[in-house]
């Protein structure tokens, strides 16, 4: 473990020496592509340096600040001693709520500046819950080069706009989902986060969306036994109309079950011949699912390059994240308010519906405007005359720095200016469905 220090000494190094990442790697026996990554992080690192050598005094509050002060501290102390994690959305917004009750001048605003100055103040700071991504091929220039070339031979041989291509993902989702993080007064060695025991019922959603911003329904894949819903559970759910509901034995998008998406949810369009684009999970690989793709759906199919699923996949790119964080932002106030207890005095644990509802509010939320600029920076949609060559890609060095997370959490070590609310809330990003993530099913795949 290399502390920040070092890696800055490592990059000064690199600077005054030439600027040569082998000579550099093989002086201080490190590996070239960790060099790399602190080359793209450097900045941050100058700056996490700078503020933790700088020395800021946060006098205490006064006059009806102080009751506000007072009032979100006991509301803090409230959530953390039931377990319940506090995001610093929540602290906001709890500041804001209590500034009104209290009668506080309109022009008082919780912002970031004054929500770290009361952390300062009350000795809290956001702490790691006391509780192997796919890694991006060393040629992902080239490979990144050959698919965007693929995509456009196939975008002027058949005409295909934005309207008439797709991109399918599935990614795995928990009836549990509680963040890894939490506020909490500094010096407890257990932070302990409070969750209903549903963390290993798994499941998964099939999300797609066209170039144009249109979004398909919402596939979710319940596990169940005998891979079916029963008719009594079939008819007590509520469906709403952009969700579609299936089950298998493990969980798991099948065979079988990617074979009804493609036949009911992306369906078949004789007039209007399609680019479906997917990555390289069994299902999608095997000769019938091509054959129906081909054939059937009368589409163009495009496998995503391996390793490559968080660089030009739009639904890894930038719609798993925000959709699984509203997933969990509805998970979170359902806790705050689940008081119902078992007989052996356990939370009562988030029901089908539950989920359902909230899969539904979370497709709901990602924006049309989102997935076109999405597709577009994955060179999909990007237009062939290079006018949009300055922005396609350009999330890239961003994907590059995130690979190492163990490396991303020394370079913003306790760093109160990190927004966790977006950075560090999800531990399953990649929207990969491994046999990692669904190391509690047992079921064999379809």
């Amino acid at each position: 473990m290399y502390t920040v220090d070092f890696k800055l000494k490592v990059l000064d190094w690199y600077h005054k020496n030439g600027e040569s990442g082998h000579v550099t790697s093989k002086h201080f026996e490190i590996d070239r592509r960790m060099l790399r990554n602190w080359l793209a992080k450097e900045d941050c690192m100058k700056k996490t340096r700078c503020r933790k050598e700088k020395k800021h005094l946060y006098p205490a509050s006064k006059g009806p600040h102080a009751a506000v002060d007072a009032a979100v501290l006991a509301y803090l102390t409230d959530e953390r001693s039931a377990g319940r994690p506090v995001s610093n959305k929540q602290l906001r917004a709890k500041t804001m709520e209590e500034a009104t009750k209290l009668n506080v001048p309109a022009s008082f605003k919780a912002s970031d500046m004054w929500l770290k100055r009361w952390k300062k103040r009350n000795h809290v700071s956001m702490q790691m819950a006391t509780n192997d991504s796919q890694k991006v091929p060393e040629d992902y220039r080239d490979v990144l080069h050959t698919f965007r070339s693929d995509v456009l031979k196939l975008v002027v041989a058949h005409g295909y706009t934005p309207a008439r291509i797709v991109n399918m993902d599935q990614t795995m989702c928990r009836f549990d989902m509680p963040p890894n993080r939490t506020n909490h007064a500094i010096g407890s060695r257990s932070i302990r986060i409070a969750n209903t025991k549903a963390a290993k019922k798994g499941f998964t959603v099939a999300l797609a969306a066209y170039g144009c911003g249109v979004k398909l329904p919402a596939l979710i894949i319940f596990k169940e036994k005998g891979g079916k819903l029963g008719p009594r559970v079939s008819k007590s759910l509520t469906i709403p109309s952009n969700v579609r509901v299936m089950a298998s034995a493990n969980g798991w998008m099948t065979s079988s079950l990617y074979h009804w998406w493609l036949r009911h949810i992306y369906s078949c369009d004789k007039d209007n011949r399609r680019l479906l684009l997917v990555d390289n999970y069994r299902p999608h690989l095997t000769d019938d699912s091509q054959e129906i793709v081909t054939a059937e759906c009368n589409s163009d199919l495009l496998f995503i390059p391996a390793g490559c699923t968080p660089l030009v996949q739009p639904m890894d790119v930038s719609v798993n994240r925000p959709f699984k964080q509203a997933m969990r932002d509805n998970w979170l106030k359902w806790m705050s308010s689940n008081n119902e207890r078992t007989a052996h005095g356990n939370l009562k644990q988030p029901t089908r519906q539950h989920v359902i509802n909230w899969i539904s509010a979370a497709w709901d939320n990602i924006k049309a405007e989102s997935i076109i600029e999405t597709f577009m920076r994955c060179g999909i949609t990007a237009a062939a005359d290079g006018s949009d060559d300055e922005k396609m890609f350009s999330h890239i060095p961003r994907v590059i720095v995130e690979e190492d997370l163990q490396e991303g959490e020394d370079a913003i070590e306790n760093d109160d200016d990190v927004d966790e609310d977006t950075a560090e809330y999800d531990n399953d990003d990649d929207g990969m469905v491994t046999g990692d993530d669904f190391d509690q099913f047992d079921s064999d795949e379809d």
